[in-house]
């Protein structure tokens, strides 16, 4: 019987089994589709781990990032101190700054002063020059041609109108003028209380002219609006009262009449006055902050002022009332001072003209008005000095509660 053929099949497996095992584990290649096992380093028990993990301290906001959130994310107003600290805390705020500044805040004050007056001063000659020329256009270049130029100006009513615009104009311009000055003070209060230096008065005058040029002209319609009522009483109590007069022949009664309508048109006028004063003044006494500082609008900057007037009534009225008392005793000895001085020398006037003539007793009066203009400067400065810082930190105080 001859003998079966060996398996090929079987030798080749046994074979390549023989080489597998021949050849070191490492070096091994996994059939396709075989992941070959990672060893992985054992992981200690939490027992092992025996250094302490650090709590998570909570970040606390400063004071002044905690504010109360409204629906929506918005952040609400600041809540405002209470009723004392809101009107008192200005004047402290103002005694202890001029406390620490107030030799080079107020020579600051001084020089804006000086140099509003200096501006009034040569726009007011500018204008009063350009008056005379057309003055002795009209009638001769000689002290009575200037004066028989101002008869043919009086009795040419086109030339009356023109004259009156150019008043008007010029009394827009020096203003406008004076304010751009005099406004800088409010900017350089907030420079000396925000801790800035290297305040220039022209420069900041420059910057603020065309802001101040839309604020004069609303100021002024303001004002020529509230004189309507006040136009209306002259004309119905006094054009009422003489026509009344007139009509009636001049009799007693009639003249009694008359007389008490025109008192009475005084009494109002009197009194509407003053309430309208007093409205105005306590409605725009943040404007120019709000303006200025803010960086409002004309406009806007107005209706921010009237809004924190009305939104704090209680502690804006109290303020406003303990700052006139605080102006008062600042400018009432001062006033008192420049009073005695203006008799003083006016007495030396009148004793100099009586035994030296009039030549030398004009030269006192000169002297004499100049010395006044200089206290009057000197008093208003202080003022300023007074008035200013302390408004300003009042307007800083409610303007974030609102």
């Amino acid at each position: 019987m001859p003998l079966k053929s060996p398996n090929k099949k079987g030798n080749e497996k046994a074979d390549v089994k023989k080489g597998k095992a021949d050849i070191p584990p490492a070096l091994q290649v996994p059939p396709i589709g075989a992941v070959r096992p990672v060893a992985m380093k054992p992981v200690p028990p939490p027992q092992a781990m025996t250094a302490p993990i650090a709590p998570i301290k909570q970040i606390q906001p400063s004071p002044a990032a905690q504010t109360r959130m409204q629906p929506g994310g918005i952040p609400a107003p600041k809540e405002a101190g209470s009723l004392s600290d809101s009107v008192l805390k200005p004047f402290n705020g103002m005694l202890n700054f001029l406390g620490k500044r107030i030799a080079p805040y107020y020579l600051k004050l001084l020089k804006i002063e000086v140099l509003n007056l200096a501006v009034a001063f040569a726009l007011g000659l500018v204008f009063a020059i350009f008056f005379v020329l057309l003055l002795g256009l009209l009638g001769g270049f000689t002290i009575l041609g200037i004066v028989s130029g101002l008869g043919a100006l009086m009795a040419s009513l086109p030339l009356l109108i023109i004259s009156a615009l150019l008043l008007l104009i010029a009394i827009f311009v020096i203003s406008w003028a004076q304010n751009s000055v005099q406004l800088t003070s409010i900017l350089y209060t907030d420079s000396e209380m925000s801790g800035r230096t290297g305040f220039s008065i022209i420069e900041n005058a420059k910057a603020i002219s065309g802001k101040i040029f839309r604020y004069v002209i609303v100021n002024l319609a303001l004002v020529a609006v509230l004189c309507i009522p006040a136009i209306l009483i002259l004309l119905v109590g006094f054009g009422g009262s003489l026509m009344s007069m007139g009509s009636s022949g001049g009799s007693g009664s009639s003249a009694l009449l008359g007389l008490g309508g025109i008192l009475l048109s005084y009494v109002l006028l009197f009194v509407y006055g003053v309430i309208a004063l007093v409205l105005f003044q306590y409605f725009t006494q943040f404007w120019v902050f709000e303006m200025l500082i803010a960086n409002r609008g004309v406009v806007d900057a107005l209706k921010r002022s009237i809004m924190l007037a009305c939104r704090k009534p209680v502690e804006t009225i109290l303020f406003d009332i303990l700052f006139v008392v605080g102006l008062a005793i600042v400018t009432i000895p001062l006033f008192i001072v420049s009073f005695i001085i203006g008799l003083i020398f006016t007495l030396v006037q009148l004793a100099l003209g009586v035994l030296s003539g009039p030549v030398l007793g004009i030269v006192v009066m000169l002297l004499m008005y100049f010395i006044r203009l200089v206290l009057n400067i000197l008093i208003f400065t202080g003022s300023q000095a007074y008035s200013v810082p302390t408004r300003y930190l009042f307007w800083k105080g409610i303007k974030d509660t609102v």
